[in-house]
């Protein structure tokens, strides 16, 4: 009967330091972002974890850390490239993420399915800019520069208009 007990009512995980990073991240961010700040953050799939390396390698000298998905309004992350991040880099990475899901709202909002798909396959179509120079990424870098700021921070990343990519 214990074997069975045990089975189904395990005893407390613990959490692993980044696991208490996040939910800590989450619990500064609700406050911050009460609109976007209870959407689900997650490890990474298999499917983010194969659009997070073909970025990689679309980007030489880049790693993924997380990935926004706006029409389904949800975070995942990569524990590998998280790994070593300080709390505030982590915040940072997810006030950024969470702004793409902001973004996302506003596009697809209450759209049918039909609707998004519409939105989605419009974007595709577009030109594209260099990632550093979307207004996408503009806004959700300059999220990350109002945070790191309002916090006595120095902004990390900052866009350039000279190379395609970002200068530190």
């Amino acid at each position: 009967l214990y074997q069975i007990s045990s089975i189904l009512m395990p005893g407390p995980t613990t959490l692993s330091p980044l696991e208490r990073q996040m939910l800590q991240a989450r619990s500064r961010l609700q406050q911050e972002m009460p609109d976007v700040g209870n959407i689900p953050v997650e490890p990474m799939g298999w499917l983010d974890r194969l659009i997070a390396g073909t970025k990689d390698r679309l980007s030489p000298g880049s790693r993924v850390q997380a990935l926004a998905h706006p029409m389904s309004g949800k975070v995942s992350y990569s524990p590998r490239a998280m790994e070593n991040q300080s709390q505030a880099e982590v915040e940072d990475t997810l006030a950024h993420e969470l702004t793409h899901v902001r973004q996302g709202k506003e596009a697809y909002g209450a759209k049918s399915l039909l609707g998004r798909l519409g939105v989605a396959a419009k974007s595709l179509m577009e030109p594209t800019l260099p990632y550093g120079q979307r207004p996408d990424e503009l806004e959700a870098f300059q999220t990350e520069s109002d945070r790191q700021l309002a916090q006595g921070r120095a902004p990390g990343v900052r866009p350039t208009f000279l190379t395609p990519g970002f200068s530190e």
